[in-house]
């Protein structure tokens, strides 16, 4: 049976102006890039949810991506926006005037390592003693990899967020 092993959670939050649709299409972008798949394979987006209220809309997004590993373990990353306010503005920067968001937003990253991820060991004894002695040294690098990967969104999206105040 699968055992999902919790890796990493980050938070980031942020009020500001900038591009919702660049960060949206940014985080999606990541995921491909990272192989964690689009729509049409690993790529999963469980929620979507749209409030308009009054001049501002509310959004809470919610996606699941994995990646394969091996055939013994995947990675997966899920990704919740949430978007207490997103309002339309308009800027001037450098004499031009454009069109773009004042939001107020929590993202959480979460990654999650899985473990015979089809299911195929069915003696919890022999799984045990191969994860313990034969790929623990495995395992325990494919994790620190994928937390690594994961905080290397965050930091990339943290620097989307600084440099859209430049």
């Amino acid at each position: 049976m699968s055992e999902i092993v919790p890796v990493v959670s980050t938070k980031i939050k942020d009020k500001g102006v900038f591009s919702m649709d660049n960060l949206y299409k940014g985080l999606k972008d990541w995921l491909v890039q990272e192989g964690y798949g689009d729509e049409a394979t690993n790529f999963k987006e469980d929620f979507y949810v749209e409030r308009i209220k009054g001049d501002f809309k509310q959004l809470e997004i919610g996606w699941k991506g994995e990646k394969v590993v091996t055939s013994y373990f995947a990675n997966q990353i899920k990704i919740s926006i949430r978007v207490t306010s997103l309002k339309d503005v308009e800027i001037e920067k450098d004499g031009k005037k454009f069109e773009t968001n004042k939001v107020d937003i929590d993202i959480k990253i979460e990654s999650n390592f899985i473990k015979d991820r089809e299911n195929r060991w069915t003696s919890d004894f022999f799984r045990n003693l191969y994860e313990k002695y034969i790929i623990k040294e495995r395992a325990e690098d494919y994790m620190e990899d994928l937390y690594n990967k994961t905080y290397s969104l965050a930091n990339e999206v943290k620097k989307f967020l600084e440099l859209s105040r430049a």
